[in-house]
């Protein structure tokens, strides 16, 4: 006799629970807070990073330098690019670079490179920021070789060979400049001249460097000019404009930033003032500039030429990005350079 099949009755459903008000609010909260949290960090780390790598000059730095649309070169700039570093390097194969060094006012060991052509003549060229002695492309040190010129290429504070832990753009490196001028006249004598020559951070290096200059009776007559390429005014309305046309940032970002950099600065990015700097300094100045430069505002670099109380020229360049002011409009350059060596350097 065949057993029936026991059947088991059905478990019934459990009921599914509603949140109550309360607890729905509660969610909406936490999950608010988690992505308030996730925000305040990365509103506080972009311009910490930005810090960390203008001012603190961290490692990693070249890589987002080359991601910079101001700053990666296509093939048709970089082509035209590679003439005048070949030709400088051409001029390098002949000439024997002395490694040179000197020691800041703050203690900081100093290097670089001399180029010794026999002439009582020292072209001080000094690289942008994150460049060195020896790999920046030099764009004017072909024109400059031609003249027959010594050329002096210092490493920056906190680039290449040299010491330091942090850029301060012209506060700092414009007296370790006046050490490198005083070592040029132990080298070459009082009577020897120099021309200041300085792309960006080293335009400020430049500008900064020659209002002590001009200060210092024993260097004043050895200075001739200065030839400054996209110099940064202000600091801080420097970093307003690279976050707004690189990162498409706030400014309220900036001031962020402003808190992070008074610690390796010692003071806020507004008080590193290429005005206050070069205050009442008439050494002659040519200043070289493009109109689409993304990363050094033009109009900043206008107000500063504007202020600035010595003989001045300015060669604003039409459609140059930063960096290419020279390449586009290289003839312009030459003649205005020309000129301040006839009417300067005697």
């Amino acid at each position: 006799m065949k057993k029936k099949k026991e059947t088991q009755a059905a478990a019934p459903q459990q009921e599914r629970v509603k949140p109550t008000k309360q607890q729905r609010k509660h969610h909406i909260l936490m999950l608010l807070f988690v992505v308030l949290f996730i925000a305040a960090i990365w509103v506080i780390r972009y311009p910490q990073n930005y810090v960390n790598m203008f001012v603190a000059h961290y490692d990693g730095t070249a890589s987002v330098l080359e991601s910079l649309k101001g700053l990666k070169r296509s093939d048709v700039e970089k082509g035209e690019l590679l003439p005048y570093q070949q030709a400088f390097d051409d001029w390098k194969e002949t000439h024997l670079r002395d490694e040179v060094s000197v020691t800041a006012d703050d203690g900081v060991t100093l290097k670089g490179g001399l180029y010794d052509a026999g002439s009582d003549v020292t072209v001080v060229l000094l690289h942008t920021f994150d460049g060195s002695s020896t790999d920046t492309v030099y764009l004017f040190a072909d024109y400059y070789a031609r003249k027959g010129y010594n050329i002096l290429l210092p490493d920056g504070r906190d680039h290449g060979e040299s010491g330091g832990d942090v850029v301060t753009y012209g506060r700092d490196e414009g007296g370790d400049l006046v050490r490198w001028v005083e070592f040029l006249r132990d080298t070459y004598g009082a009577d020897s001249k120099v021309i200041l020559h300085g792309d960006t951070l080293g335009a400020n290096e430049a500008l900064a460097g020659s209002k002590l200059l001009q200060q210092d009776g024993a260097f004043s007559d050895m200075l001739t000019f200065v030839v400054a390429e996209s110099p940064i005014s202000n600091l801080y309305d420097g970093a307003a404009y690279l976050m707004k046309e690189q990162f498409k940032l706030p400014g309220f970002m900036v001031a962020i930033g402003d808190s992070f950099a008074k610690k390796p600065l010692g003071s806020s990015m507004k008080d590193i003032d290429l005005v206050e700097m070069t205050e009442d300094c008439t050494v002659p100045l040519l200043v070289i500039q493009g109109d689409e430069d993304t990363v050094v505002d033009p109009a900043t670099v206008q107000s500063f030429y504007d202020g600035y109380a010595g003989e001045k020229q300015l060669i604003l360049t039409s459609g140059a990005a930063h960096g290419m002011a020279y390449v586009e409009n290289a003839d312009e350059c030459e003649r205005a350079l020309d000129s301040m060596i006839q009417s300067c350097v005697k």
